[in-house]
């Protein structure tokens, strides 16, 4: 990184998301509730806030593609998070919300609205 005067900074320091203020949500699919942990999740723009309500603390899934987060829900266990975007050529994206806060898995999707897990019973 460069100074005005042209120098090098050997200083880099790293930005990291620390609190978001703020929603995009327009329609009830895009709020989701973990019932094992009491965290709601919400998107604001490209990132989904995962907000602990029992420890008052945010963690942060940011998409690497800059499009709205329009649609989420957790899987029945609290363990993933999917997440989509509305459009004619979208995308669901599957999230280790329990361990990592890593991207599993990418779909793509069309003409999506909402998002609704499906597991077999046994």
């Amino acid at each position: 990184m460069e100074n005005e005067d042209g120098t090098q900074n050997a200083a880099v320091k790293k930005v990291e998301l620390q609190h978001v203020l703020g929603v995009t949500v327009t329609s009830n699919s895009a709020l989701d509730t973990d019932p094992q942990t009491s965290t709601v999740a919400y998107p604001a723009g490209c990132v989904v806030v995962l907000y602990n309500t029992r420890k008052n603390k945010q963690r942060h899934l940011v998409s690497d593609a800059k499009r709205n987060i329009t649609t989420l829900s957790f899987s029945w266990d609290g363990k993933y998070l999917a997440t989509g975007e509305c459009g004619a050529v979208s995308h669901v994206r599957v999230w280790d919300v329990q361990r990592s806060l890593h991207r599993l898995q990418t779909f793509q999707a069309t003409n999506m609205g909402s998002i609704v897990w499906h597991f077999p019973l046994t």
